[in-house]
């Protein structure tokens, strides 16, 4: 009874152990800069920015790529960008257009996922 008990300890102890080891992300995380920062994109949790340039955003996200894709598609409409290209291939690809500007949105696999937008 006792090296059940014993046994059963450990079991335990392995996943709660296991369990604590979380993502660790692909790339030394960065500030969020303009324009991206004022876009709502969701790398709040589980998320790390590691490209934020002028012309181009790229993130590495915990998630999978269909929910990552759902995030960044609802935050993008409801900052007024308007969906003119999905394409559902080996990686994500969606295009967008909000007044005269237009950007590119892939979403990709990457340590999990990864996400890149940049501005045509």
């Amino acid at each position: 009874m006792k090296n059940k008990l014993k046994l059963l300890l450990v079991l335990v102890s392995c996943v709660v152990g296991l369990s604590a080891c979380g993502w660790t992300p692909p790339c030394p995380s960065t500030a969020i800069t303009a324009p991206w920062d004022k876009m709502n994109l969701p790398v709040q949790n589980d998320a790390a920015v590691c490209v934020s340039a002028a012309d181009k955003f790229q993130a590495a996200h915990k998630g999978s790529r269909e929910e990552v894709s759902k995030a960044y598609l609802d935050a993008l409409e409801k900052g007024g960008w308007k969906m003119t290209k999905k394409d559902l291939g080996d990686s994500y690809h969606y295009d967008f257009e909000k007044g005269g500007d237009k950007i590119s949105l892939e979403v990709y696999d990457w340590k999990n996922t990864g996400v890149l937008i940049k501005k045509q």
